[in-house]
């Protein structure tokens, strides 16, 4: 097998300007060895080297990065595209045209539930700061995503939240499992039980089925089934073949160290 990476994670930061219930990181505020400006430009420099596909600049929260943009676009300029996912609190209409100057190709916004179960989550007045951002990138043409970390909190709305989702223009949803690590421990009621998963998994197969919004099951949620093969080949990514860490895909941390997977 060759190892030809085409894509990977990179944290940008550890900083952040929310503290999030389940937050397997429980990111505050920006670590010891967070890459300058210039080391991270040169970064980008080498992943284009690699000849990635594209990357995704996540955290922390990867907004409060000042140069953001310039990272941006200097992927953009090694032929790489740039994803970026945030808890949209920063993005208001300026911000939104700098991201789509610099080149950035999907912004995605996560939302946890209903406006009352993503505040209690996230911060006050977090749901509608997401909502207005999706409206104005919608309105920029900017291809907009939305990622999801299911608990026991939201496990119940899922139904009502995809039709949120859709009447926001989102046209990608991801959902992920949330694991008992950082702040998450600190509310073992939202934890989900075994069970759980199956019926994660026959939501996203009816969503699927649907096709109003193309749903991406992460890693996390496993590869069980005929259903998740299904899914899965909607986005030619296929049936699970093996970890994907150091072959196809890896991280790279806020200090700028590789490991197979963030």
């Amino acid at each position: 097998m060759k190892y030809i990476p085409q894509t990977c994670v990179w944290e940008v930061t550890m900083g952040c300007n929310m503290r999030c219930g389940h937050c397997g990181s429980s990111c505050k505020t920006a670590l010891p060895g967070e890459l300058s400006t210039e080391e991270a430009l040169k970064l980008a420099d080498m992943i284009g080297d690699l000849g990635l596909t594209w990357v995704t600049l996540s955290g922390g929260e990867p907004l409060i990065r000042k140069d953001l943009p310039q990272i941006i676009r200097r992927l953009n300029k090694n032929g790489v595209k740039a994803n970026v996912i945030t808890n949209g609190w920063e993005i208001t209409e300026e911000m939104a045209k700098i991201l789509k100057d610099a080149g950035v190709s999907t912004l995605a916004i996560s939302i946890d539930g209903t406006k009352k179960i993503h505040d209690k989550i996230r911060r006050p007045g977090a749901f509608d700061r997401a909502k207005k951002a999706f409206g104005i990138l919608e309105k920029l043409g900017v291809y907009t995503a939305s990622i999801t970390t299911i608990t026991k909190a939201n496990l119940g709305i899922l139904e009502y939240l995809k039709k949120e989702l859709i009447d926001m223009g989102v046209k990608l949803w991801q959902v992920q499992l949330g694991l008992p690590m950082g702040n998450f421990t600190e509310h073992p009621d939202w934890i989900l039980e075994p069970g759980d998963v199956k019926d994660i998994i026959d939501f996203c197969y009816d969503t699927a089925l649907e096709n109003k919004i193309e749903i991406q099951p992460a890693d996390c949620i496993g590869y069980y089934d005929k259903k998740t093969d299904y899914i899965n080949s909607l986005r030619s990514v296929g049936s699970w073949s093996g970890c994907n860490a150091g072959v196809r895909s890896f991280g790279i941390l806020h200090n700028g160290d590789i490991l197979g997977c963030t």
